[in-house]
């Protein structure tokens, strides 16, 4: 067994260093090594002239502008500064054959644009600008294609340098160099020396105008409203996250739409900076094939930066998307992820599902589809996901997160507790405990607004009507295979009437009568038990028996009405089960795979056995004794006799209207869908639509994957399918894009919007072929239609599945009255269809981490005009760097960093000049506003906030993500012990460890960011390890559990 590599050891093998040698004066033959550097002698010996020449590699310019601002301090000294940049090696072959197509000056442009500049020389840039304006300084390069310049020389009045050295950090500082220095005093070798340098110098060409070219394009001068427009556009368009996205470029690919890149590249810069992210784009927005290409840039980036663990990239999603996720993975190429449906983490304990839970954990990248059906934190396929040791999550989801505390604690814990700071970890442990374990009490304003707050710079979400702007803003760039252009289709509510005679209405008036009656038996045949947790809220035993109660009549009388309003066949199934309703209405296809209802037999066989009673008070006669439980379910079986022979009278009017309905649709549209939720009357409407044998009727239901396959078949975008009538149950209602189709009924009216948004999101697609589409609704008369106390049941069964929720009914539930007047009418559906729509335009309350940024460049509040936004947009020229300076009350910096070849652009704000850093996009946005602002000319004040800035530059670690701040602050805190302890610390230990404190001036080429650093596979273990936690698998990690103390 081998034993761990420890990263702190050099092994036993003796290190370089350490050998006690004799090294030559450094005055004489400067060197970098131990106290001694070349920059001691050199800088001195250029600085104390009053004509120094420089002679060096192109790759010197950061130092250079280091040098030329100083000078510029004290120019009156200088007579004559004098710079040339000559030749790198090449390293291959290839860059020798550059050079005969591009000159020498296209390649120093190249590289520096190429590299950028470091963001703490923006203001000596304008100062060496400055002083390469005047007659003191002349700037050379090497004047020949095939005599290439490569010499490295340095001369001063009073002593000249040649050797190896670059003018960069690591010649002057870092690495081994070899270099040879002559005074006056030895005035032959000084003269030859010096005429060497002075010969090589005449050789060159002049570069000067070009080296200020170059400078201002590194660093371009322009007014406030341009370099924050430019900042704006740099995180919201997402020009930098192309290097991420790969395609396949055959002649069929399609190209992304804008919006589909703009959201990539932001949701790349969320992992970047907070390590999770939550996609929330609206339904339809063509999610499916973003999230493929993100989930593939995600694994880029992170090959990228030499981080990639062996275990493959895992994606949970509904199983009736499987397909559609394949396909899309298989487009835009790269490595595929392991995909598992959301079914198969319900069971437990199996090879299966121990397969899952082993994928999960040890996955890099874990992604989750339709992430909404997850926020119920005691489901075992929720529980499953806690499991995970990912670096990084993404959830995808178009359904509004709930602002309750329950819906934040499961979104967090989903996203990652450790990815959030201990102020919010903090919060939430107070409520915990105030709560004492329950969650059903809502949160204080000031506690719900800092966790929507904290969440929304996990969220990337476009509401339909930010993406139909976008759409219109560019339409060129949405297009579907065909070339047609794509936006989302205006809806047009139709409502249609069920025709019922006023017989049938006697009769569902007369079963509403008697499921009043009903005592719901069925629902009472569980433990009657108070949980702890709901003892622990105050909950007693009378409270809950008088819930449970309520609970059990409310919920039989809901299944009464809910089933009649579908059909008749939907009751009878109720009441009878499938294979009576079967043979009765001769339904012969199998839509179902075993039989259901049939409530007179779940009650005869529990008659005369009530439930277990663990409660400390006196339960009704007949929900205690035998002999009477036995009684009230026969009576309660008589009851629904009657109903069932109520329902067999009511007449098939309901019915015909619905089926007319879909065959006359069909005469305006090529394909229809229709939605009820009970699977026996879509059976029983295939039956009636065949009869007529002049359409194609297809069933599909969450079940059968042959029918579920025959639809989407149908309905994809560029079906030529006509006279098609899709029947679908509210399992096709999620994940699945019909847009050919172009009408949608509710054969049974939906009262949670939620269901009903769900539904008509199956051809509400961005890509839909129609400009229109048309939703039908039924209108029931007063006797059918759903009351207000059946909308409470319907919304509870949709929360509880959704987020687990856990409620006392009202008093008045159901009351002794039918409370016709109390009745849900369509009307009222649609308006808050249309209300919930605008809604969501902040997902109740929710933002996510771009609002504030785009809130600078539209809105009424914008502080940059869209002409100049726009403006900034259609602008090709190449720019590295811009920078402003305003004149202000108060001191303060604003910056939006480059991330690198492989990192993210970051916003940094600086209150003061030696303040934290503020990188919350929302914190300082639009607080210092514009007014009152106006550009100044920034040689004189620009180069007083540069050199203020270089003091900010050591603050580079704390814009982190929370989880890699937490890494590099346990790391720095084992370095520092780890030098500090009694044990023989080396020369390089210890050179290693005064690097860490310097200044990012002082060692810029050297010094890797702090976001690479963190994200170094080597150093996870042993961060989680002085932290002294673990990768938390639920917020039951507490905020203290950070603190930690080195040992």
């Amino acid at each position: 067994m081998h034993e761990q590599l420890n990263l702190w050891s050099f092994g036993d093998g003796a290190d370089p260093w350490e050998v006690d040698t004799q090294w030559s004066d450094a005055d004489r033959f400067p060197y970098n090594y131990g106290e001694s550097n070349v920059e001691s002698v050199v800088v001195p010996d250029l600085s104390s002239s009053c004509n120094p020449l420089i002679i060096t590699g192109y790759t010197s310019v950061a130092k250079l502008v280091d040098f030329l601002a100083d000078c510029y301090e004290h120019l009156d000294t200088f007579e004559r500064i004098r710079i040339l940049l000559g030749n790198e090696p090449t390293f291959t072959q290839q860059q020798e054959f550059r050079l005969k197509h591009h000159s020498f000056s296209q390649q120093i442009k190249d590289y520096w644009l190429e590299r950028g500049i470091s963001i703490r020389l923006c203001g000596k840039i304008i100062a060496a600008i400055e002083l390469l304006k005047t007659e003191t300084a002349s700037v050379r390069i090497s004047g020949h294609s095939r005599r290439l310049i490569h010499a490295k020389i340095y001369k001063g009045d009073r002593g000249i340098t040649l050797g190896s050295s670059n003018f960069s950090y690591s010649g002057l500082r870092h690495q081994i160099e070899g270099n040879t220095r002559f005074t006056q005093q030895e005035a032959t070798r000084f003269q030859e020396a010096s005429l060497l340098a002075e010969n090589i110098w005449n050789l060159g060409k002049d570069y000067k105008s070009e080296l200020i070219d170059l400078l201002k394009q590194l660093l371009r001068e322009v007014s406030w409203q341009e370099a924050l427009a430019r900042a704006c556009a740099e995180l919201l368009e997402g020009e930098w996250a192309k290097r991420y996205v790969k395609f396949s470029h055959f002649d069929d690919d399609l190209p992304l739409w804008l919006s589909q890149e703009q959201g990539i590249a932001q949701a790349l810069w969320v992992i970047a900076n907070v390590g999770s992210v939550l996609v929330a784009d609206a339904t339809g927005s063509g999610k499916t094939r973003m999230g493929a290409h993100l989930l593939q840039g995600v694994m880029n980036r992170i090959w990228g930066i030499g981080r990639m663990r062996q275990n493959i990239p895992v994606l949970i999603c509904p199983p009736n998307v499987i397909d559609s996720w394949e396909r899309e993975f298989t487009l835009c190429g790269g490595q595929n992820p392991k995909i598992y449906s959301h079914g198969r983490l319900r069971y437990q304990d199996t090879d299966s599902q121990n397969d899952i839970t082993l994928a999960i954990r040890r996955t890099q990248v874990l992604a989750v589809d339709e992430a909404h059906n997850f926020l119920n934190r005691g489901t075992l396929r929720t529980k499953a996901l806690f499991n995970n040791m990912a670096d990084h999550v993404i959830l995808f989801t178009a359904t509004p997160i709930n602002r309750g505390c329950r819906d934040l604690l499961a979104i967090i814990d989903l996203l990652g507790a450790d990815n959030f700071d201990d102020k919010v970890l903090g919060i939430l442990d107070q409520i915990f405990r105030r709560r004492r374990g329950s969650w059903n009490e809502k949160i204080s304003s000031a506690e719900q607004r800092v966790l929507q707050r904290e969440l929304q710079r996990f969220i990337v979400r476009r509401t339909k009507t930010m993406l139909n702007n976008m759409v219109d803003k560019d339409p060129s760039r949405y297009r579907d295979r065909n070339g047609k252009p794509c936006r989302y289709p205006e809806h047009q509510p139709r409502i249609y009437h069920c025709n019922e005679t006023q017989g049938d209405r006697d009769l569902a008036r007369a079963i509403r009568s008697q499921a009043l009656h009903l005592r719901g038996l069925i629902n009472l045949r569980s433990t009657l038990q108070v949980l702890e947790a709901r003892k622990l809220d105050g909950i007693t035993d009378e409270q809950y028996l008088k819930s449970r109660l309520r609970s059990a009549a409310g919920l039989a009388f809901y299944h009464v009405m809910s089933n009649l309003r579908s059909s008749i066949a939907a009751l009878l199934e109720h009441i009878y089960g499938t294979e009576f309703v079967c043979e009765h209405f001769n339904i012969k296809n199998e839509i179902k795979a075993k039989s259901t209802g049939n409530i007179l037999q779940s009650l005869r066989q529990a008659a005369g056995k009530p439930p277990k009673n663990h409660l400390n008070i006196e339960l009704p006669d007949w929900l205690r004794d035998p002999e009477q439980h036995a009684q009230a379910c026969a009576e309660e079986i008589q009851a629904y006799e009657r109903i069932a022979q109520l329902a067999r009278e009511i007449s098939d009017a309901r019915s015909q209207a619905k089926t007319q309905l879909l065959f006359d649709l069909l005469s305006s549209h090529n394909i229809v869908i229709a939605f009820d939720s009970h699977l026996i009357t879509l059976s029983d409407f295939h039956r009636r639509l065949t009869q007529h044998g002049d359409c194609e009727v297809v069933v599909a239901t969450g079940s059968n994957e042959t029918e579920r396959n025959r639809a989407n078949k149908l309905c994809q975008l560029g079906s030529n399918a006509s006279r098609a009538i899709i029947l679908c149950s509210d399992a096709m209602s999620e994940g699945l894009n019909l847009q050919q189709a172009s009408a949608v009924v509710h054969l049974d009216m939906p009262t949670v919007v939620r269901v009903a948004e769900q539904r008509i999101g199956r051809v509400d697609r961005m890509d839909s072929p129609h400009p229109t589409v048309e939703i039908f609704w039924s209108k029931d008369s007063p006797e059918f239609a759903p009351s207000t106390d059946e909308r409470f049941f319907e919304r509870h069964f949709f929360v509880s599945e959704l987020i687990g929720a856990n409620m006392l009914l009202p008093e008045d539930i159901i009351p002794a009255s039918m409370r016709q007047e109390a009745i849900v009418t369509p009307e009222e559906i649609i308006q808050e269809i249309e209300s919930a729509a605008a809604a969501n335009e902040q997902w109740d309350g929710l933002q996510d981490a771009f609002t504030p940024v785009r809130n600078l460049v539209s809105g009424a509040q914008a502080l940059i005009s869209q002409a100049v936004y726009e403006e900034i947009l259609g602008s090709k020229a190449r720019v590295v760097s811009s920078v402003s300076v305003v004149e202000a009350k108060y001191a303060w910096s604003f910056f939006c960093l480059a991330g690198g070849k492989w990192g993210a652009p970051r916003w940094v704000y600086f209150d003061t000049p030696k303040s934290t850093p503020i990188t919350d996009l929302e914190e300082k946005l639009g607080v210092k506003g514009g007014s009152g602002w106006y550009s100044i000319n920034p040689p004189g004040r620009g180069r007083t906030g540069g050199k203020k800035f270089v003091v900010n530059t050591n603050n580079e670690f704390i814009n982190l993500s929370v989880q890699k701040s937490l890494t590099i602050e346990a790391v720095c805190a084992w370095v520092k012990t780890w030098a500090n302890s009694d044990a023989k610390i080396i020369t390089p230990g210890k050179r290693t460890i005064s690097l860490a404190g310097e200044p990012l001036s002082n060692c810029s080429e050297l010094q890797t960011s702090g976001d690479e650093t963190a994200n170094k596979a080597i150093l996870k273990p042993h961060s989680l390890q002085i932290r002294g936690v673990s990768k938390p698998h639920s917020l039951q990690m507490k905020p203290q559990s950070r603190s930690y103390k080195p040992h």
